[in-house]
């Protein structure tokens, strides 16, 4: 599935400020469970990519539904 957003320089902050806060908080809550750092980087980015493209728009928002496509049981929803 390919989606298409266009993001000005404020909203790829936001979006870059809320991977980052993810990204800590899953190495603050174990970072040694984080086995493949790169795989789980990537699917974090996706996660704050398809928030942002359902309309998210506040960092923690969009923190809190990257960790859920990380973490949740569904793995993601695979919607733009």
């Amino acid at each position: 599935m390919t989606c298409v957003s266009a993001f000005g320089p404020s909203e790829l902050r936001d979006l870059e400020n809320a991977f980052e806060a993810a990204w800590l908080a899953l190495l603050s809550a174990d970072g040694s469970k984080l086995i493949d750092g790169p795989t789980i980087r990537s699917r974090l980015a996706r996660g704050v990519m398809e928030a942002a493209a359902s309309g998210e728009t506040d960092p923690a928002g969009l923190k809190e539904q990257a960790l859920r496509y990380v973490l949740g049981p569904s793995k993601g929803t695979g919607r733009c």
